[in-house]
């Protein structure tokens, strides 16, 4: 906390109180002569209130201190209070200077440093390992930061100091403009420009599970589980594109969509006579493939940064779009043992959907000029309202209406999961590993079946349960 002291009260002042020995080898930063003089003047103002005006004696018992005093004590009072009032709120005054890339050296203020440590692609470390500083840069560069300021370093792209130098309105100690960033006459500072995104492509392994089962009536009896569908291991490649936008370094962005198509897959199909899976009286086991999955979410959050952008929590909120187009062929009847039967191509088609709540969190190591210049960690939580459809086509029932044989209607939830890491090998290109799971659950819905002779009939939808992993590798590119 500093202040300047004009060239007409420089001019006046005591200078042999203020100045002591001629004897200073290097030149001392700004900062710590402004501390000098405010200590020197605040010790002068004491010497004032102090001293004596001539060989008299002071009077045993002295009147009120405020009539006491000779009016140049008062005024030296009133000074270095005034002074260390200003030392102490103001900061308009020079922390310390730091030499940047380009051979320009600059002047901060404490408030202005902190200022430039959060601009975008400007790093700050207190501790840097060796890795950090090699013998000869490559891309970015390695700043120190004065004691003055806390010590550290700064670490980044030339660019980036240009233009977080001149969002802060950095003053040159050779001139009187701010710094400018002159790299690109016509581009924008990094604070102007206000807007980052990053496009990432990424080519997954997925593995399905989809269960569900239905009651014999309305009240959820006889049977209290009438039927169950089960499809197993449906093996999925799946391609995903994705987008990450900041807007102003606070609101954050995120969607996606994917497409996969079903490789291979078990299903089965059991009916049963009493309560809880008993009596089983027909089951048929089958395949399932040739279909696909389609998947697609939007996010809106609020970014919070700690530790020097180290870490990073966002809380969310969205809304996602989840569907499955399955297929059962080549029929195989177990209950009774009749064997195999042709014609089976019957179809289920699934459509989750609703609005989430959701947390993302990264954390990211300082850069490097190593291969892997930077790795981020992540991991995303997310808590779904599923508002569950269904439609059904059972080619072979005679008895049923084609092309909807029957629909399922049900509301639940669902919870995703995703970890990963992000490995950031130049400034624009990245590689992304990750890993999701995610599990959904309806409920208490209803099973409408819809007849030939244009009839149809309701019972208790029981629930239906899905379980996805999805491992997947992709590429991003960041501007």
């Amino acid at each position: 906390m500093r202040i300047f002291l004009s060239n007409a009260f420089c001019n006046a002042c005591p200078l042999e109180l203020l100045a002591g020995p001629e004897t200073t080898p290097k030149a001392k930063p700004k900062a710590k002569i402004d501390q000098e003089i405010l200590i020197a003047l605040f010790a002068f103002s004491l010497d004032l209130e102090c001293g004596t005006s001539g060989p008299e004696l002071h009077p045993p018992k002295r009147e009120p201190f405020a009539m006491s005093l000779h009016p140049l004590k008062k005024c030296g009072l009133c000074l270095s209070a005034i002074l260390v009032l200003l030392a102490l709120f103001c900061d308009s005054g020079i922390a310390a200077t730091m030499d940047f890339p380009g051979g320009q050296t600059v002047d901060l203020t404490s408030a202005q440093f902190n200022r430039l440590k959060r601009q975008p692609g400007i790093f700050y470390v207190e501790y840097p390992s060796h890795t950090l500083i090699p013998a000869k840069t490559t891309e970015r560069v390695v700043v120190e930061v004065p004691e003055a300021l806390g010590g550290g370093f700064l670490i980044a792209f030339s660019e980036d100091y240009q233009k977080g130098l001149a969002v802060i309105a950095a003053i040159p100690v050779d001139g009187l403009q701010p710094a400018q960033a002159s790299l690109d006459p016509n581009a924008k500072p990094e604070g102007d420009r206000a807007v980052r995104t990053e496009f990432a492509l990424d080519g997954a392994y997925r593995v399905d599970r989809l269960k569900w089962n239905i009651a014999g009536d309305n009240s959820g009896n006889n049977p209290n589980i009438l039927s169950e569908l089960t499809w197993e291991d449906l093996r999925i490649f799946q391609l995903r594109l994705s987008n990450t936008t900041l807007v102003k370094e606070r609101i954050y962005l995120r969607g996606y969509a994917s497409y996969g198509w079903i490789q291979s897959g078990d299903n089965r199909d059991s009916d049963y006579l009493a309560d809880n899976r008993t009596l089983e009286w027909s089951r048929s086991d089958n395949a399932t493939d040739d279909d696909d999955v389609l998947d697609g979410s939007l996010g809106l959050g609020y970014r919070f940064a700690m530790a020097n952008e180290r870490i990073v929590l966002i809380p969310l909120i969205g809304y996602s779009y989840h569907e499955q187009n399955l297929r059962i062929t080549d029929g195989y009847q177990t209950i009774p043992p009749t064997g195999s039967f042709t014609g089976l191509d019957s179809t289920y088609q699934t459509r989750w959907h609703g609005p989430w709540l959701g947390v993302d969190f990264k954390a990211q190591t300082p850069p490097t000029d190593a291969f892997i210049q930077r790795w981020i960690f992540f991991t995303t939580l997310e808590l779904h309202y599923a508002d569950y459809y269904a439609e059904a086509n059972w080619n072979l029932r005679t008895d049923f209406a084609h092309p909807k044989s029957f629909e399922h209607d049900a509301d639940g939830y669902g919870v995703l999961f995703k970890i990963g890491t992000q490995l950031i090998f130049t400034k624009h290109w990245a590689l992304n590993i990750a890993y999701d799971y995610a599990y959904w659950k309806v409920e208490d819905g209803t099973d409408r079946v819809f007849f030939a002779d244009g009839t149809r009939a309701t019972t208790r939808l029981n629930e239906v349960v899905w379980r996805s992993h999805v491992f997947s590798l992709g590429v991003a590119y960041q501007f």
